[in-house]
């Protein structure tokens, strides 16, 4: 009989540490936003624990400048962002917005999107997999400058795309396909 309330006593323990275990690692697997705050007059960022800053709101985005005096509001977290999605209602991305974010892979542009601004993604050199929408109308030069890595551009309208206005400075041009080894077009290469 007392080996029996032993042996119950000990599966009682195990159970409860099972289920704290278990709820543990559920919230540990939650997304939490760790930082956010405006990014344009209708705009909003927010960076969750997962490492996607997503882009919310309306309109443009702010433009920003890497010389040090206007930093993209998320700069001092750059190696924390692994991947950007810009959500449908912002119409254009700012001026060196995601500068030198090294450890981002994948970034998804929505219809709606007519523009990137002058160096958006420059040095993102692990960017490798880049969604452009049929809205887009213009790409301003050094853009995509130093994405190395970039593998991927998936596009949706091959007419929109030779109608997009890749700018040219300094003899680079600003289109993706310049570093990228596949064009998808409804996701076939």
């Amino acid at each position: 009989m007392k080996m029996r309330k032993v042996l119950l006593s000990c599966l009682m323990v195990l159970a409860v540490a099972l289920v704290c275990i278990f709820a543990l690692s559920t919230e540990s697997q939650a997304t939490t936003v760790i930082k956010n705050g405006s990014c344009g007059a209708n705009a909003m960022w927010a960076l969750d624990n997962k490492g996607t800053l997503t882009i919310t709101g309306s309109g443009a985005m702010d433009g920003y400048s890497w010389n040090g005096w206007d930093y993209s509001p998320w700069h001092s977290l750059e190696s924390l962002i692994k991947k950007v999605v810009i959500k449908k209602g912002i119409t254009s991305i700012g001026r060196e917005a995601f500068y030198s974010c090294g450890m981002v892979t994948e970034v998804v542009i929505p219809e709606g999107v007519t523009q990137i601004g002058w160096s958006a993604f420059k040095h993102c050199e692990n960017l490798a997999k880049i969604t452009i929408p049929s809205t887009l109308e213009s790409v301003d030069p050094w853009a995509f400058d130093g994405c190395f890595n970039l593998k991927d551009v998936y596009i949706t309208d091959l007419h929109a795309w030779f109608n997009i206005d890749f700018e040219t400075y300094s003899g680079v041009i600003s289109c993706p396909m310049l570093y990228a080894e596949n064009l998808y077009l409804d996701g076939v290469k």
